[in-house]
């Protein structure tokens, strides 16, 4: 009977150690199910972000070159407008600023410093309008002068 009773015990602790391990089996199956869809998820999240990262680099590249055929087309215009320039605007130029120095609208000094802010920042304007925008002359005196080589 011992036997017996023993053998029941062994039998009881068998099946008790074999359904803790199956309960434990599945506590850890579910946990790795688990981990394996958040693993998923972030590799979903991150190729996302790798395409965006891929479009924005793509959209980066297409800006650039848009920025630099943009500088190369002003690149050439500045040099076919220099070409184009021939000495008789020069020199047209040159007078009318000899003239706003005699006609004393503006000293020599501030005309130096108009081409000297012309030539710094690529102005676009001519020096008439760049005298009245830095204040050295009013409109109406510079269209005085102006009047003379129309």
């Amino acid at each position: 009977m011992d036997l017996l009773v023993l053998g029941f015990c062994g039998l009881m602790f068998v099946c008790l150690v074999a359904g803790c391990n199956f309960f434990a089996t599945a506590k850890l199956k579910e946990e790795i199910y688990s981990l394996k869809q958040s693993r998923r998820t972030l590799t979903e999240d991150m190729n996302e972000l790798k395409a965006a990262l891929i479009s924005k680099r793509e959209e980066k590249k297409l800006i650039m070159s848009k920025l630099r055929m943009a500088k190369h087309e002003s690149n050439t215009q500045e040099k076919f407008s220099f070409d184009a320039g021939t000495d008789k605007s020069n020199v047209a130029s040159d007078m009318f600023e000899q003239e706003l120095l005699n006609q004393k609208v503006i000293t020599p000094r501030e005309l130096e410093r108009v081409k000297k802010y012309r030539r710094s920042t690529s102005c676009p304007y001519d020096v008439a309008e760049t005298v009245v925008m830095l204040g050295y002359a009013t409109q109406s005196e510079v269209d005085r002068v102006k009047a003379k080589f129309a």
